[in-house]
């Protein structure tokens, strides 16, 4: 589903009945309606890969999201990350793309269209303690919030 994360307002839904195309397709699908208007995209790993960024990008659509190892991300990057420490971070950037990679309290790989490298101080809302994150890590943790919402809602009416 593509969601507005201000809102929550569901904008595009497709129903998984076992016959959709490729992941590629459906996105597409799903996104048409939004081309080159210059809209912000968060998704999770299931959907996000270097190629379909980068077919984004081509269509004014901009992307935050995480991303599985084995959707394109930079080998020595791969490597590198597994040698980080918690709350140590690396980067690399191809063009318009920003791969990062954060430890938490487990490895986080992200990519965006959206943002820099920058590392911002934030505050834990259960413990009240200061933490160092990746600021495109925040931001796509605040968004994705409303499609996990849009999910709650959903479930209070099955339509099946």
């Amino acid at each position: 589903m593509v969601c507005e994360s201000l809102t929550r307002y569901i904008c595009n839904l497709q129903i998984y009945d076992g016959k959709c195309g490729p992941l590629t397709e459906t996105a597409g699908f799903l996104l048409e309606p939004h081309e080159g208007k210059g809209y912000h995209l968060y998704q999770d790993n299931y959907y996000n890969s270097v190629n379909q960024t980068s077919e984004l990008l081509q269509k004014f659509i901009r992307v935050c999201g995480t991303i599985r190892v084995n959707r394109g991300l930079l080998k020595d990057m791969i490597e590198e990350a597994k040698k980080l420490k918690k709350v140590e971070v690396t980067f690399r950037r191809n063009q318009e793309i920003l791969f990062i990679s954060h430890q938490d309290k487990r490895l986080v790989n992200m990519i965006s269209t959206l943002h820099t490298a920058e590392v911002i101080e934030t505050t834990s809302r259960r413990m009240g303690v200061a933490k160092k994150k990746p600021k495109c890590v925040i931001d796509y943790n605040t968004h994705m919030h409303s499609v996990d919402t849009a999910d709650q809602y959903l479930a209070y009416y099955p339509f099946i």
